[in-house]
Order: structure tokens, then C-alpha cells, then sequence
């Protein structure tokens, strides 16, 4: 008789990033840092693109997004040193996703953006939510080709190191 040894899955390994969102053939299309400040300084965010693009996970995601409280910062692959940015504020999405907070951007805190920038993305994967023409957030999704890929994806809050 033989005795069969139970099957131990493997943990999930660890991601550098905090959220990550897929197309529907589960390429990674979208990764994000989330940072509860609202530095806007150029060095600052110069540094974070370099930090978001330089890890090895990273090599083959097409966008990289900071996301603070005063907005989503976004860079596309490949983007260059001294590249800019594309931008738009996130006040919409605290506004519908984080109501019950008197001054959402500023005190919303890091656990909390993180949960309403995946519920957002979440939504728009699932079709729960339409890019909304007025939202400036939705339309940097669209405007960049993201939505597209990730409509019927799935977007991962990831475990963290």
C-alpha cells in the first residue's frame, strides 16, 4: 500500500507593488504604487519611476501608475528619465468611493487608497463601472489604452513583502 503525501500549495510569491491588474489572457498590464502622501516634487516622482520600472517583475507590464492622494501619476513602458507623467486627480473617485470621509485627500491613508484604487479598477475589469466621461481618472484609462486591456481582466491586491 502506498501512502500518499498531502499536496502543500505554494504561497502566492510576494510583489514589490501593491496592485496589479490583468487582461483577460492574465498578462500583467498595470502594476501600482500607492503612497499616502501628495509629493508632486519632480526628483520624487522621478525617483518612483525609476523604483517602479527597475524590478525584474516589471520587465514585461506595459504601465506603471503612483497613486497618492492627490492623483495618479502614470507612465507608460520605456518611459525615459525626465519623462513626464501623465496625470489625473483621484478627488472623483474618493468622492464616490470613500464618502463617508469628511476631506478624503487629506486624510485618507494609505490601507484606505489602496482599497478605493482597486475597487475602481476592480469595477472597470468586472464592467461594474463605465469609464465615466466627466471622471479624469477613467478617461487617463481610456485616453492610454488600459481600459482596453483590462475590461474582463482581473485586477490583485497584492501581498506584500
Amino acid at each position: 500500500m502506498r501512502i500518499m503525501k498531502p499536496q502543500i500549495e505554494a504561497a502566492p510569491p510576494m510583489s514589490p507593488y501593491d496592485i496589479t491588474a490583468y487582461s483577460p489572457d492574465n498578462r500583467q498590464v498595470l502594476i501600482v504604487e500607492v503612497k499616502s502622501g501628495k509629493d508632486s516634487d519632480p526628483q520624487q516622482l522621478e525617483r518612483v519611476r525609476q523604483a517602479l520600472m527597475s524590478v525584474i517583475e516589471a520587465q514585461s507590464v506595459q504601465f506603471f501608475v503612483l497613486a497618492q492622494r492627490n492623483g495618479l501619476f502614470l507612465w507608460k513602458k520605456g518611459a525615459s528619465t525626465g519623462t513626464d507623467a501623465e496625470f489625473a486627480p483621484v478627488k472623483g473617485l474618493l468622492r464616490e468611493y470613500a464618502a463617508s470621509l469628511p476631506d478624503q485627500e487629506e486624510i485618507i491613508r494609505k490601507p484606505g487608497l489602496e482599497m478605493v484604487i482597486h475597487a475602481w479598477l476592480d469595477d472597470l475589469a468586472l464592467g461594474i463601472r463605465q469609464p465615466k466621461p466627466d471622471s479624469e481618472a477613467d478617461q487617463l484609462l481610456v485616453k492610454t489604452g488600459i481600459y482596453d486591456q483590462i475590461r474582463q481582466g482581473r485586477v490583485v491586491m497584492e501581498s506584500r513583502p
